[in-house]
């Protein structure tokens, strides 16, 4: 009777629900429970995906083997290529210098050929830090540089306005570097807090920060005769980005945003080899190397979960890869299968991605672009009403609320200038800031002589 009663009552659980109850055995199990995944041991020290158990040398070497298969399967990285190694002094950026370290040693028999740098992009002048703030975290993360064999070079990001001649600084004199650092943000760091400020929304300020960053990358990459640009974006921040993108309208560059190389400019490649990475595997990584991050505020530093898209979606991801440990995995498996387009066209000035195609019918961006044709008819209706009752006040009345408004309505109109100079995405951006007229300047006479302007 027993027997008929557990038969019965297993055909009445269906496999989700089989899975569920032993994917909870296992997570109520403790590590001291479980067995190494590979090599058996009993002595287990972290436990991925809530099922696959390691011990420490297990779970080192397999997160070697990730990061060296990805850089290994792509062949892009000759012996005798130049890197520039990105770092933010993040815990993805200490595991990254760590492992290319790790790489060039001349114990390791698979050892690395290349030569690379270390660079550090200065942010300090959009998220309002003091100059003290901003030596401190230099000086740390020149440290964690330093300690693994790396020589730092640091750059501003106030450098997006002189592209042409960028002031690197290499940090051998901190006494040095300070008063250069004093001089030189007295002049440029001004005007890029300007743009920023104008910037109503944190998720334009964000998507407009991450595009300037890395066009200033690709720039100073170039003038230091680096063909290759590593970045230490981990599979879990890949995931988070991939969704942002679509969110943002930016669909048609989500392979170069999101896949292992960003090869939108021809001499420059951007290569991300921790996306097989989670942010767990590098965070334990680092607990096991004993490797320490350097805390550098961002513009989301202590936001809530609804002050911009990308931090409503990195919530709403990891809240879902709690429960289901295969989420962020998942997301980047269809980041990989994507493709980008084949056939020629112009590129954006900011983010150099593909622009939308233009002889598409029935297409999204004809029907934004109707729209926005209609907008422009009213708006210019508009001017000209707002002109003829400008015209007919006195000079007195020069600052009277009406002249400015028709002020404000040219000023507008300005925002349009570039539409086909600019991608869908890049193009909201440019709408929701105030003062961009210097920064366009900027992007469309210094870009065309730094970056190359060749159509796809």
């Amino acid at each position: 009777m027993s027997s008929c009663f557990i038969y019965f009552s297993m055909c009445s659980v269906n496999e989700n629900d089989i899975d569920s109850l032993q994917l909870e055995m296992r997570t109520q199990c403790s590590l001291k429970e479980l067995v190494c995944k590979k090599c058996d041991a009993a002595e287990t020290r972290i436990l991925l995906r809530n099922k696959d158990a390691y011990c420490r040398e297990c779970f080192l070497k397999n997160v070697t083997h990730k990061f060296r298969a990805t850089l290994g399967k792509s062949k892009l990285i000759r012996p005798s290529d130049r890197l520039l190694l990105a770092t933010s002094g993040s815990l993805a950026s200490a595991a990254l210098l760590h492992m290319i370290a790790e790489g060039l040693s001349e114990k390791n028999n698979k050892r690395f050929l290349f030569t690379s740098l270390a660079v550090y992009i200065d942010e300090g002048a959009v998220l309002n830090q003091s100059n003290d703030e901003r030596m401190e975290a230099i000086k740390a993360i020149h440290s964690q540089a330093t300690n693994l064999g790396f020589e730092l070079l640091v750059v501003q990001l106030s450098n997006i306005f002189e592209l042409k001649n960028i002031c690197i600084y290499s940090i051998t004199n901190s006494i040095q570097y300070s008063d250069l650092f004093k001089e030189y943000t007295s002049q440029l760091d001004e005007r890029l807090r300007n743009v920023f400020d104008s910037t109503n929304s944190l998720t334009s300020k964000e998507d407009l920060l991450s595009r300037l960053r890395n066009n200033l990358l690709v720039a100073v990459a170039k003038q230091l005769d680096c063909k290759k640009i590593v970045l230490g974006e981990t599979g879990s921040q890949l995931a988070v980005q991939l969704l942002t993108n679509i969110s943002l309208g930016r669909g048609a560059n989500l392979p170069l945003d999101v896949g292992f190389c960003d090869g939108r400019d021809e001499g420059v490649l951007i290569l991300r080899p921790l996306k097989e990475l989670s942010a767990k595997e590098v965070a334990f990584y680092c607990v096991f190397h004993k490797l320490m991050a350097v805390f550098v505020p961002s513009l989301t530093t202590k936001a809530s979960r609804m002050a911009s898209i990308r931090k409503l979606t990195e919530d709403f991801l990891l809240g879902l890869n709690v429960d289901f440990p295969s989420t962020l995995s998942a997301v980047n498996k269809i980041g990989e299968k994507l493709t980008a387009r084949k056939e020629k066209c112009t590129k954006c000035i900011l983010c150099k991605g593909y622009l939308e195609a233009q002889n598409r019918d029935s297409s999204s961006h004809q029907a934004t672009k109707f729209s926005l044709n209609l907008m422009r008819e009213i708006r210019s209706n508009n001017d000209d009403s707002c002109q003829n009752e400008c015209q007919e006040g006195t000079e007195t009345d020069v600052g009277s609320s009406e002249n400015r408004s028709c002020s404000d309505e040219n000023s507008g109109s300005r925002k349009y200038v570039t539409e086909e100079h600019l991608c869908y995405g890049c193009r909201l951006v440019f709408v929701d800031m105030d003062q961009a007229d210097e920064l366009i300047a900027s992007l469309m006479a210094s870009y065309d002589n730094v970056f190359s302007t060749k159509d796809y």
